[in-house]
């Protein structure tokens, strides 16, 4: 979801290499073809399309989109420090039902908060590793999400949160836990 969100971003020529594809038509249309290899495949048909169609520029086109994407729009910070309040209990957080799949647990860049309360931290690349290994999906475990919080806000583990707008049971604790457990930040 936010490599989909990514992409719409992107102008070609922020992401492809000059001359690759030659016109701006097929540089967009590369991208789209891209964004749909991704909503249908995952990452592995995302990066099939781009080494099929670029060849030995994929790797800098794959290593600018890892870049952009895994850092925060709304200051720019690469991956960011994500931090919770520290009182706040993931497990009692409710998302309106009406948001499921584009809201999760509420979480703000550590650089675009100007709160001067206590949080605890982690970066965006623990927050994806840590879904990879208990089995979410790591893009949609730190997705930005403006429209719920304002800038610098980010919904966590949208695919943890059950119908009933909760976490669900098998991953509550192991997300409260993994929250509460980051680096302590006094701001």
């Amino acid at each position: 979801m936010a490599l989909a969100l990514g992409f719409e971003s992107f102008e070609p020529d922020e992401l492809i290499p000059l001359g690759l594809p030659a016109d701006d038509v097929a540089r967009k249309a590369l991208l789209k073809a891209a964004r749909e290899a991704y909503e249908e495949g995952g990452e592995e048909a995302l990066e099939r399309v781009i080494r099929d169609n670029l060849g030995e520029h994929a790797d800098e086109v794959l290593n600018k989109l890892d870049e952009t994407l895994s850092s925060c729009p709304g200051c720019g910070q690469p991956n960011p420090q994500i931090l919770r309040s520290r009182g706040a209990i993931a497990a009692k957080q409710h998302i309106d039902p009406t948001n499921l799949g584009k809201d999760g647990i509420s979480a703000w860049c550590s650089n675009c908060t100007a709160d001067s309360g206590r949080f605890w931290g982690r970066s965006a690349a623990e927050i994806q590793e840590f879904a990879r290994q208990i089995g979410l999906d790591s893009n949609k475990a730190l997705v930005y999400t403006p429209q719920y919080g304002g800038t610098g806000h980010w919904s966590l583990f949208l695919d943890a949160i059950g119908p009933d707008g909760y976490l669900l049971p098998q991953y509550a604790d192991l997300i409260d836990e993994f929250l509460r457990t980051g680096i302590p930040v006094k701001r």
